[in-house]
Order: C-alpha cells, then structure tokens, then sequence
C-alpha cells in the first residue's frame, strides 16, 4: 500500500466516523425524543407475561416508551430494510438486533425488544423458525405491542399467536428486551 492510499483511508475513516456521529446528532434533533412511559423492570415483565408471552429476557431496570406516532415517522425513513440480505451473514436475526441497537443508540429507547419464534404462510403451515422486533409503544396512553418486520420495514399491532403481518403469520417464543 502507497502512502497516498494510506491517507486516503485515514480521511474515508474519519469521514465515516464524522458521518455517524453529526448523523446522529440530527436524528436526536429532528425527532426529538421524549419517552410516554417509563416501566420498571418488574412492572414491564408482569405485562408481557399477561399480555405478550411469558419466555422473555429483560436486561436493564427501567424501559423507555415512545409513542406509536415516533415509531409511525421513524419507519417513514427507517434504512435498516435497504441492507442486503445475506444468508447467515445479515439475515432475520441480524435485521432484528439491528433495528433494536439503532433505537437505543440512536434515540435512548430499550423498548424494542428482539423476538424469536415460527412462521407460517397465510394458510397456518409451518414455515420456519424466525427473528422479528416487538415494539413497545404508547397508544393514547395505553402500553401497546406491535410486530415489525425490519426485512420488509412493515409493522402491525401484536394480536396474540399467529399475529398476521405480510404474507406471514407471526408466532413468538421468546422476547429479549436490553
């Protein structure tokens, strides 16, 4: 490698990392982030085993909600879904993780929870086993699950087993929250 390339890729790193960081800061701006609802650890894992399911990790003590209507203009201009898909490499369960980082990264929100489970087609077979996020948000005050799929950039409200999102039916067996 030549000096000029060593430089050039010092200036492309710290591009990069100037990028990230001012691209950061403007979504904090533009979005302005203000939690709905804090739920302790305790509460929040009573909620899901009544209302959600009960396999479920909860990593931190305190869950930050926002507002279906954050998560209806994030998703406006969400990029997670413009990644390449590539089998075991950045696949469901990276699209999942990925989505979950970007809203505690990027915006100070632990309620996007990663959710391993099966689907099925529209008929109720067996497809596969699958990774997709639950969403928790703040619907008129009232704690809400939704399914979102970071593939297809999709969301629907969480209607129980076999929720219906897509062509596929969504079934959940474990939710890790952190």
């Amino acid at each position: 490698m030549t000096d000029e390339q060593r430089k050039v890729n010092t200036l492309s790193k710290q591009l990069g990392v100037t990028l990230i960081t001012n691209g950061e800061m403007f979504l904090k701006q533009g979005f302005k982030v203000e939690p709905k609802i804090v739920k302790t650890k305790n509460e929040l894992a009573a909620w899901l085993s009544e209302n959600v399911f009960k396999g479920q990790s909860l990593w931190d003590e305190k869950f930050y909600i926002e507002s279906l209507d954050f998560y209806k203009a994030l998703l406006e201009i969400w990029w997670g879904d413009k990644k390449k898909y590539i089998s075991d490499i950045f696949d469901c369960d990276n699209y999942a993780r990925h989505f979950q980082s970007a809203i505690s990264l990027y915006f100070g929100l632990n309620s996007a929870g990663v959710a391993s489970g099966s689907v099925y087609d529209e008929n109720g077979k067996y497809l596969d086993r699958h990774a997709f996020n639950i969403i928790l948000v703040a619907d008129n005050g009232a704690l809400k699950p939704y399914l979102f799929e970071g593939m297809r950039n999709i969301m629907t409200p969480w209607n129980g087993p076999k929720t219906k999102l897509g062509p596929w039916l969504y079934e959940i067996d474990w939710i890790d929250f952190n």
